[in-house]
């Protein structure tokens, strides 16, 4: 975030009014345009390509090859705060304009829920929860000081993320 490389991130961030502080608290990030760079950092860093092609990161087909590139990067928690995936909104370019994380054995896009951690705390003290349409909106919420605001991972609200927060809140705003 802090490169020359980082410049449209910080731009597209600077346009919809995100904070540096909310960038930091969420730790967003980069995806380089190198589809080739994660996988050589990593494997610099003494991590093995088997262990490599299980983390959900790479191509299946190509294994050297990101499966995030050119995106800003949103790290997903698991209710204890333990990255467990990572959604990316594209810079420019053609693609999908989001694209999250496929299910692994630690995640399930259907039973996670973006901020869930963060939130939790405010969702027991008033009752209630936001569910938001994304990722932006959620930093949207928290920015303004209203902490209670999670969102689905994916197209569709399931019923286990209904089941993640039956048992804090008492009233669920859409």
């Amino acid at each position: 975030m802090n490169t020359v490389q980082g410049e449209p991130v910080r731009a597209y961030l600077g346009k919809r009014a995100v904070s540096d502080e909310m960038v930091e608290s969420f730790t967003l990030g980069l995806a380089p345009a190198d589809r080739y760079w994660l996988h050589r950092f990593l494997i610099s860093k003494g991590y093995s390509s088997e262990f490599l092609a299980l983390s959900g990161l790479f191509s299946k087909k190509y294994p050297e090859v990101s499966f995030f590139s050119n995106r800003l990067i949103f790290p997903i928690a698991n209710r204890k705060g333990e990255i467990v995936a990572f959604g990316g909104r594209i810079l420019e370019g053609e693609g999908p304009k989001y694209l999250n994380s496929g299910d692994l054995p630690q995640y399930r896009k259907g039973e996670t829920l973006f901020a869930f951690d963060r939130a939790l705390p405010e969702i027991r003290k008033t009752k209630s929860v936001i569910f938001c349409e994304g990722y932006m909106d959620v930093l949207a919420w928290h920015q303004a000081g209203v902490c209670n605001a999670v969102a689905p991972l994916g197209t569709a609200f399931t019923e286990q993320q209904a089941k993640m927060v039956r048992s804090f809140a008492e009233t669920v705003y859409f």
